[in-house]
Parts: structure tokens; C-alpha cells; sequence
């Protein structure tokens, strides 16, 4: 239309609309609100960049002050159309984990005392999907309670593995790990409440404070899930629990001096709960020393005294014939 207007410039507008096909309403129509807006988004970008934390009220307050006659609701609608939106803060978790949990600091004193657990994953080769590991360690007997494998495992199915484990192998006192959402979940802590387990939590970072469980999922990933190319999850339990028993039942431990495996060397120590201490086997010793030197040295006779001191004949058996 400028270009017609400008070579014919003797032409009327209706006359010009007309021939160029367009309607005067068209051509009379006021500026777009894009161009309206352009210089506010200008300078509420060059105020976002300086601040990032500045929000659409901060932002109105800004611009009525350099002059902009603009209202609050229409900033709030810029920001929202060009992204200037105030960045949400993300609240931060409360660690519920304390150093005085760690394992070399609250260490077990007997079996069911302590228990471990935590997570290992994997994936299957055949379709690329993720399965989880679930472990569960005594510490004081270092026994491999279960290895769990599942694609998915959430608190509702640590519950129903704890129950098997309580039926199996009895409640223990205590039962140690990280701040997994698994663990700190408020269905799974009032379980254990019911049963009265207390759930001391490692420091957030710290994997060596839970260092037994720690230790058994490194011996895992390194002599059984490196080693083997998994395609299927039934492949993948039947190996892992392979080598569940094979650590408890036959893999010497570094513990023990590698002398002894788990299993035969908590045989040995429940033969040994059976046998007296150290202190009473001496004694007896020593009064079983003592009456057989009495008894095969030679009687006794006093000078003075006419009475024999002598042992008893021992009389030969009577054979009935």
C-alpha cells in the first residue's frame, strides 16, 4: 500500500484499497500490541539478566520508575509469555542421618543386633531395562541375609521382604542405612516401629559409615554381576542367589585371615558355645592332676597310731556263668 501511495499519489485511499485489495479498516488499525510491548521486554530483560531473583512485582516497581506507564497484571503477563518467571527454591531435605550411626562407632554384639541393607543396579542386555538389587547383611556374623532382585522396588515391597526375613531369621534390634527414599519412607518406619526396630541413619555422603553392606555390594558388582552378562531377570536371581551362597557357605573372609568361610566358622563358634571356659577347663585340670597323684602315690602310715590308712580292695567282678 506505501508503494502505491507513493507512485500515485493523486489516488484517493478508498481508491487505492480498492485496486490492492485490502479494507481500510485494515490499513487505519492501530499499532499491534507486540510492537506495544517490545520496548517494556527490553528493558525487563535487561533487568532480569542483572537480577535473576527479581520477581513481576519488583519488575512493575522498576519499570514505573524509569517511566514505563504499564500496570502490575500486565507484567505478570510478559513474564509468563517470555519466561521471566522467579526460579522456584527447591528445599532442601533434612538429613535424619548422624555420625554417632556409623558402623565403627555403634558396632554389633551379637547375631540379629545389626542389620544392613542397600541398593545395586544393573541392566539386562537383551532390552536395556533397569533391575534393582536389594541386599540385606548381618554385621556381626557378615552373613548375606537376602539378595532381592526386581525391576522395581519400592517401599510397599521392602516391607513384604522384611516380613519374610522376620519370619526366617527373627526381629533384630536394630537395622542400619543410608537416606534412600526407600528407607526413610513413613510406611516403612512405622513398620518397623510395630515391631520395635529402631533405624539408626547413616550421614548423608558417608557410605563408609554403613561399610559392611558397603563392603558385600563391592564383592558382588566385582565377582558375580561384572562377570556375567545378564538377559532375562530369572538368569539374574538364579545367579545372584548362587553367589549369596557361595559367600556364606564357602568364600573365605579376610576377617577370618581368609582361614575360614562364614558359614564353617560360625559352626565352630556355636560347637565352642557348648564347652566351658578357659578358666574352669584349667582348674579342672589342675584338680584332676591332684587326685591322680593322691591316688597313685603310696598310703599313709602314722607312727604313733595302729590304724591302717589303706585303700579298699577293689574286688574282681562276679561272672555268672
Amino acid at each position: 500500500m506505501a508503494s502505491v501511495r507513493e507512485r500515485h499519489p493523486e489516488l484517493l485511499l478508498r481508491r487505492a484499497c480498492t485496486l490492492v485489495g485490502l479494507s481500510r479498516g485494515a490499513i487505519e488499525a492501530p499499532t499491534s500490541r507486540h510492537d506495544k510491548d517490545k520496548p517494556i521486554v527490553e528493558a525487563m530483560t535487561r533487568m532480569v539478566h542483572e537480577r535473576p531473583r527479581t520477581g513481576y512485582r519488583m519488575l512493575h516497581g522498576r519499570l514505573r520508575d524509569e517511566g514505563f506507564e504499564v500496570g502490575r497484571d500486565r507484567v505478570y503477563r510478559l513474564c509468563r509469555k517470555h519466561g521471566f518467571r522467579l526460579p522456584r527454591r527447591r528445599r532442601k531435605k533434612r538429613a535424619i542421618g548422624v555420625a554417632k550411626n556409623a558402623v565403627h562407632v555403634r558396632a554389633a554384639t551379637r547375631s540379629n543386633d545389626v542389620w544392613t541393607w542397600d541398593f545395586v543396579s544393573d541392566q539386562t542386555m537383551n532390552d536395556g531395562r533397569t533391575f534393582r538389587v536389594l541386599t540385606v547383611v548381618d554385621e556381626y556374623t557378615r552373613e548375606p541375609l537376602l539378595v532381592f532382585v526386581s525391576r522395581r522396588i519400592n517401599s510397599a515391597e521392602v516391607i513384604r521382604q522384611l516380613q519374610i526375613l522376620f519370619a526366617r531369621h527373627g526381629v533384630p534390634r536394630h537395622i542400619r542405612s543410608d537416606n534412600r527414599p526407600e528407607f526413610i519412607a513413613k510406611r516403612l518406619r512405622a513398620h518397623l516401629n510395630e515391631h520395635r526396630v529402631e533405624t539408626p541413619f547413616a550421614e548423608p555422603g558417608c557410605p563408609w559409615q554403613n561399610g559392611i553392606v558397603e563392603s558385600f555390594n563391592g564383592r558382588l558388582r566385582d565377582e558375580c554381576m561384572d562377570l556375567n552378562t545378564f538377559y532375562s531377570l530369572v538368569e539374574t536371581k538364579v545367579i545372584t542367589e548362587d553367589y549369596r551362597r557361595h559367600y556364606r557357605d564357602q568364600r573365605p573372609h579376610s576377617s577370618l585371615s581368609l582361614a575360614f568361610s562364614n558359614w564353617s566358622f560360625l559352626s565352630r563358634r556355636a560347637l565352642s558355645a557348648f564347652m566351658p571356659p578357659d578358666w574352669v577347663r584349667r582348674r579342672w585340670s589342675v584338680c584332676s592332676l591332684i587326685l591322680r597323684r593322691c591316688l597313685t602315690c603310696a598310703p599313709l602310715r602314722p607312727a604313733a597310731s595302729k590304724t591302717r590308712y589303706d585303700l579298699p580292695a577293689i574286688r574282681a567282678p562276679i561272672t555268672i556263668r
